[in-house]
């Protein structure tokens, strides 16, 4: 409920309608449910005395990580959620062309750079993230991705779809459109977190206000580097994971 007041919708009206119904009518609501499905993960392990050496977040998910961290507080959590929202609709509003981001799994990230080099261009298509050796988030131009997604498979991708998302997500092509994502956070307040987060950029440990803010100011236009943070936290001995995520 305390959520709900935040981000001004009824989530509860919206899930009902969810359990008799597969369409997605209400993006946001879609979003608010898997941050406050991670939240609520989170506190259930801390009630049973599970607590994190470190905390990740992958994409929107970094506004969870640093709540469940104690850097920010729900509001402001659901607030940032908010301006994924609105810049969506910036995107929608003054760009002349359309974007989308895509999934592309069994190919190597050097085959993608490849495909993305000879079919279209960097400035059009950009890796968003490398989530395994053969799973790589692209974002770009929808039409480019597109080419660059049917290539793909026939160079031999098990699979490869669009996100249909419509927003060039952690790449350089957001700093046009995500004045009102830096402008939400210049209102947030951060504060040193309770559990240290690494950072999915920089695979750097963070703990500080400062670092928080830099972290959440480089979400939406940088790429993303799951698989060597993952990487990074084994080797320095972590060896037990636990995934909060809704899906």
């Amino acid at each position: 409920m305390e959520a709900s007041e935040y981000a001004e919708t009824d989530l509860l009206k919206y899930l009902n309608y969810r359990k008799d119904n597969k369409e997605i009518t209400d993006i946001f609501a879609e979003w608010l449910t898997a941050s406050l499905t991670d939240i609520a993960v989170f506190r259930t392990l801390i009630n049973k005395g599970i607590k994190p050496d470190y905390i990740i977040g992958y994409s929107l998910g970094l506004n969870n990580a640093m709540h469940c961290a104690g850097s920010i507080s729900l509001k402001a959590c659901v607030d940032i959620l908010k301006s994924g929202m609105d810049c969506r609709e910036e995107v929608k509003t003054r760009s002349k062309v359309e974007f989308d981001m895509c999934t592309v799994i069994g190919l190597e990230k050097d085959v993608i750079e490849e495909l993305i080099k000879s079919y279209s261009s960097f400035e059009k298509v950009q890796i968003a993230s490398q989530n395994t050796k053969i799973m790589i988030i692209l974002s770009g131009e929808k039409n480019e991705v597109q080419t660059v997604l049917d290539k793909a498979l026939e160079e031999g991708a098990i699979k490869a779809f669009r996100l249909g998302v419509g927003t060039p997500f952690h790449t350089s092509m957001m700093s046009e459109y995500s004045s009102c994502y830096f402008n939400v956070l210049k209102k947030v307040r951060f504060i040193d977190s309770q559990y240290p987060v690494v950072s999915i950029y920089s695979q750097k440990v963070i703990t500080s206000a400062e670092e928080m803010y830099n972290e959440q100011c480089r979400n939406y236009l940088e790429q993303m580097k799951w698989k060597t943070t993952i990487e990074y936290l084994e080797s320095i001995g972590v060896r037990d994971f636990y995934d909060m995520s809704a899906a």
